[in-house]
């Protein structure tokens, strides 16, 4: 405490402005509509009057969201500032990560105790590598951001780490820790760790220093988006797999495909992503952008 006290530069631009609060209950309970909507769906069908509805919720209060923001005196997001081209391709990436990755970590840990038989305790323990990854993917991504800029760390690390859930998606009853989860592990964390320090730098390249703050917080809000979402529709699938089967083999069959679309999801957003970031030569260091967006 005393460190960051003495250590910290406390002087902050002063600059008036009311807090938006129509946005910020617009689009809170939008996105609370949609994840109603998608949830809805495992005791009721697509097409019914309550899954739609919720879907109508939310796509009239997103669309007030926006309106609200094009006449807010102090919008919480200026929408002109998606215009940036690294800034929305970075969002976009991060949606679709953000979605990939909280529903593989809740279905490898699915998969690990009611499929494989681990504990709790094992199951962390398992999970141990992916966090060894992600440090070797940020640390890679560090050194190679700012000699070949962020779209082709982006592109490649996001690939790479679809690759290791795609590996995950085809574990089953007989698969170990060494034969069919060290492996995808790895690979999927340190693609994962690699593409957001890309991200992150994409999403702050070429925003004014005092807007840095924004971009990051855009970021890291659509994000939260992304998991809630992914995780609600891909839980969905799973559970539309498995049926009324509890058995070990059908619990498999439905956590993999859940896993296999995520996969599906974080290779999709890689693409999307690198097609939108504009191509750039060398970028500054990413160090500071790796710390605002983080890592779920």
């Amino acid at each position: 405490m005393v460190a960051v006290l003495r250590g910290t530069d406390n002087r902050v631009p002063q600059r008036g402005g009311r807090l938006d609060v129509p946005g910020a209950v617009l689009v809170t309970f939008g996105v609370t509509a949609l994840v109603l909507a998608v949830i809805s769906t495992e005791s009721h069908a697509w097409g019914s009057a309550r899954v739609l509805g919720w879907f109508a919720v939310g796509a009239v209060l997103l669309a007030g969201f926006a309106w609200v923001e094009t006449k807010a005196a102090d919008p919480l997001v200026p929408l002109e500032f998606l215009r940036r081209r690294s800034l929305l391709g970075a969002t976009l990436f991060g949606f679709m990560l953000t979605s990939a990755q909280i529903a593989s970590f809740y279905f490898v840990a699915q998969l690990l105790q009611r499929v494989l038989g681990y504990s709790p305790t094992l199951t962390g323990v398992a999970i141990l590598p992916f966090c060894v990854g992600i440090v070797i993917g940020l640390r890679l991504a560090m050194v190679a951001t700012p000699q070949w800029g962020p779209r082709p760390v982006l592109l490649v690390g996001g690939l790479v780490g679809a690759a290791g859930l795609l590996w995950f998606g085809f574990a089953d009853t007989s698969t170990t820790f060494v034969t069919g989860l060290l492996g995808p592990s790895l690979v999927a964390s340190i693609g994962i760790g690699a593409s957001v320090v890309a991200m992150g730098t994409a999403a702050v390249s070429g925003v004014p220093s005092e807007r840095t703050g924004l971009a990051s917080g855009v970021l890291n809000s659509v994000r939260q988006l992304g998991g809630s979402l992914g995780l609600a529709i891909l839980v969905t699938v799973a559970a539309g797999v498995i049926g009324t089967d509890t058995g070990r083999a059908a619990l498999a069959d439905g956590y993999t495909t859940s896993l296999r679309l995520a996969a599906g999801l974080l290779a999709a957003g890689a693409i999307v992503g690198a097609l939108i970031v504009p191509k750039t030569g060398k970028a500054a260091a990413p160090a500071e952008t790796t710390v605002a967006v983080g890592l779920e």
